[in-house]
């Protein structure tokens, strides 16, 4: 019993660059990402509430956060297993959030290099991936990665990128 509690408490992302961030309600969320060997399609959240430390910073190495004093605040994290249609195993996407939703845009695959289409939104409360389809005349934007992106009034705003 003593093992499986020590589990849980150290379950965490594993090391990676190239995933995206988002905060919602003092909640972090992160998706994707890479290792030299492989992309990431997981979903990762944590409650910064319950983060015992009062300054935290990146801890480069690995994925933790780090207390200005050094202690660290691994036991706050959670996989998430999301329901519906999530997007595949990408880098260099952006992911910006509108109301209680992660909205992802392009990326490609780490091991591949194959560009990632399309727009997906996670629902932070139903904890469900949708793609969101282009309809009628919209303008949709080539497939890109490497790209910025905020959200601003009731839109996105992209910045930079390289296309296919």
């Amino acid at each position: 019993d003593d093992f499986a509690e020590d589990s849980l408490s150290t379950l965490k992302p594993s090391g990676r660059g190239g995933h995206t961030a988002v905060l919602i309600d003092n909640v972090m969320y992160i998706f994707g990402g890479n290792t030299v060997e492989e992309s990431f399609d997981d979903h990762w959240r944590i409650d910064l509430n319950a983060v015992e430390a009062d300054m935290l910073s990146a801890d480069i190495d690995h994925t933790s956060l780090s207390a200005a004093d050094g202690s660290q605040a691994d036991n706050g994290w959670g996989r998430i297993t999301p329901r519906g249609r999530p997007p595949q195993a990408r880098i260099g996407h952006s992911c910006v959030a509108v109301a209680r939703r992660m909205i992802l845009y392009g990326g490609r695959n780490y091991i591949n290099r194959v560009f990632c289409s399309g727009v997906y939104m996670f629902d932070v409360d139903t904890q469900v991936w949708d793609h969101i389809e282009a309809e009628g005349s919209s303008f949709v934007p080539p497939d890109r990665t490497g790209h910025a992106a905020i959200s601003h009034c009731n839109g996105i705003i992209f910045f930079g990128w390289l296309v296919k």
